[in-house]
């Protein structure tokens, strides 16, 4: 197997921007941007939105949980997450169903850019019946 340079310098690259990284301020960043979209949800009938970090030793990043009485609101969590995907601009969050048929979406704050926190905040509050907050 051939290695080139390119590759070997792409490599070196990567490793020092990874270990130049302050994982501290990373998080403080990710909490905020959770916090973000969690208040944005705060006083919307039937819906519980909450901080959640994956289990073990994995990618620790808090993501932002968000559920609801499908029934109250009158909508699926799938539907929310097509309608989110399918809207302007395009927001992806992760819909998983949980054992007991429970269902939730995930929204990841280290895939956001500066100024989408409040984008995804915004949209997912309008798509549950909530006016949009101004943020």
């Amino acid at each position: 197997m051939k290695v080139g340079k390119e590759e070997i310098a792409g490599l070196v690259c990567a490793l020092e921007l990874y270990m130049a990284r302050d994982e501290a301020a990373e998080m403080v960043l990710w909490e905020a941007r959770v916090a973000c979209i969690l208040n944005a949800l705060s006083g919307l009938a039937s819906v519980r939105g909450w901080r959640q970090l994956p289990p073990g030793i994995g990618q620790q990043i808090p993501h932002a949980a968000v559920s609801w009485d499908e029934n109250a609101i009158g909508v699926t969590h799938a539907n929310i997450a097509r309608r989110l995907l399918a809207g302007s601009p395009r927001i992806a969050v992760q819909a998983v169903t949980l054992p007991g048929g429970r269902t939730e979406l995930r929204a990841q704050p280290h895939t956001l850019q500066e100024g989408e926190a409040e984008v995804v905040a915004r949209r997912l509050r309008e798509e549950l019946g909530g006016e949009a907050q101004s943020t």
